[in-house]
């Protein structure tokens, strides 16, 4: 209810248990747990947090609290450990300062992190450390699959360092030795599925623009196997396959005027639709407002 007063959204669950599966769905930006609990502990909640989301920060309210439990508590990651009772105020500036160094102001989100779309706990745990990494003179080695973005999260860290003012060359696997010193590991689409439909949405309204197309939606169809796919190309192959689908439905399913479009010659173009499953016959007659996948 302070929380609530004080113009926060809250969500609030029954147990330990109900706050990870919460955690699954959608990440806050701070987490606030009592510490005796049925089931599951505050500092069993916390642990488990802090193994998938080492950033987020969890404040654990307790009555029964002693000043060894709270070192020890603070010690591992807890970010506060407060005593009941205790003001109102106190819970409020604890839980403000802990949304301060969570997330970081807008401006500062559009300056250094607009090109990685993400509603993805894992994307923000790492967007978080290549924040901290950034202020640092620390090397980065950045990990992971074709297409998952590696070169965007590269750049990022430029534009948030002390050096953005410097030219952009963050050097490939021929310097892995000696910048291997702090490794970043970008999570494959399929194990950040929840971006799916923000990327394709995304993506969907940048070509709209770009072919001259006004407003497309994608059908919920359309949308249930996007987020079912394997994505063995990551971002990289979602965009292209966006790409197709609204060169086809600009064309209606004409192989010829959508390779055009899309700035490919036939041949390519047909051997990027079987790649991706793709039908031309699967435009023909399609509704103006609709792009299909």
């Amino acid at each position: 209810m302070r929380l609530s007063a004080a113009g926060y959204a809250v969500t609030a669950v029954e147990s330990g248990e109900a706050a990870l599966a919460a955690l699954a769905v959608s990440r806050p930006q701070v987490v606030v747990t009592d510490l005796r609990m049925q089931g599951m502990d505050g500092m069993a909640l916390f642990d488990a947090i802090h193994r998938d989301s080492p950033s987020l920060p969890v404040l654990i309210l307790t009555a029964h609290g002693t000043i060894p439990e709270a070192v020890t508590a603070t010690r591992r990651g807890v970010f506060s450990f407060l005593t009941k009772p205790f003001e109102p105020k106190v819970l409020l500036d604890t839980v403000a300062e802990a949304m301060r160094l969570s997330s970081p102001p807008a401006g500062q989100m559009e300056n250094w992190r607009s090109e990685l779309i993400t509603r993805s706990s894992s994307m923000e745990d790492l967007l978080a450390q290549a924040r901290r990494v950034a202020a640092s003179d620390a090397s980065v080695c950045i990990f992971g699959q074709s297409g998952t973005g590696k070169e965007l999260l590269a750049r990022a860290i430029h534009r948030a360092s002390p050096r953005s003012g410097a030219p952009f060359v963050e050097f490939r696997e021929d310097l892995y030795y000696r910048l291997n010193v702090v490794k970043l590991y970008i999570p494959s689409l399929a194990e950040r599925r929840e971006d799916i439909p923000l990327l394709a949405n995304e993506f969907l309204n940048r070509l709209a623009t770009r072919y001259h197309r006004g407003r497309l939606a994608l059908s919920p169809e359309a949308m249930q196997i996007l987020v079912s796919a394997p994505w063995p190309g990551n971002v990289r192959q979602l965009l292209n396959v966006i790409e197709q689908a609204v060169a086809l439905a600009a064309t209606g399913g004409n192989v010829t005027k959508a390779a055009r479009l899309a700035g490919r010659n036939r041949t390519e173009f047909y051997r990027l639709l079987e790649r991706h499953s793709l039908e031309p016959g699967m435009f023909k007659g399609a509704q103006k407002e609709k792009a299909t996948a």
